[in-house]
């Protein structure tokens, strides 16, 4: 039996705040729609065994799982799922995409002024936390 006979198993465990080292105060940041794109460059679909949202697009070759929320109530999650390929480096790099609509240093600007003669000017604000690439190589 070759190597890529052999189904290949591949678990995420995702955190919403790093488990070390602990930060001074926890990071309250709430993600929604979290998507992890996992490369599967087989033939078949990959038996999806546990993780809800997952789904794979073979055109692509990639399996994205969705999931829903991560907080400090739903602060980790995982998926497990079989597929042949040649090597486990073909589930790499798997890319992540998140927002937020904090920041994680939940900065204020209590009023905005005229350099000219100090009066305060009418203002509203909008923060937020998204990601460009966020890659596990």
């Amino acid at each position: 039996m070759e190597l890529r006979d052999v189904p290949l198993r591949l678990s995420e465990h995702l955190h919403a705040t790093p488990p070390h080292p602990t930060p001074p105060h926890p990071l309250p940041l709430t993600l929604p729609q979290v998507h992890i794109s996992i490369p599967v460059p087989a033939a078949d679909a990959p038996t999806v065994t546990d993780g809800e949202g997952a789904s794979f697009n073979k055109r692509e070759g990639m399996l994205t799982w969705v999931i829903p929320v991560i907080d400090s109530a739903n602060g980790s999650g995982s998926i497990e799922f079989t597929a042949a390929v040649d090597s486990p480096d073909a589930f790499f790099p798997i890319d992540v995409r998140f927002h937020s609509q904090k920041t994680f240093c939940d900065m204020e600007v209590p009023t905005v002024l005229s350099a000219e003669d100090g009066s305060s000017f009418p203002f509203g604000k909008v923060g937020g936390l998204s990601v460009e690439t966020y890659r596990v190589n």
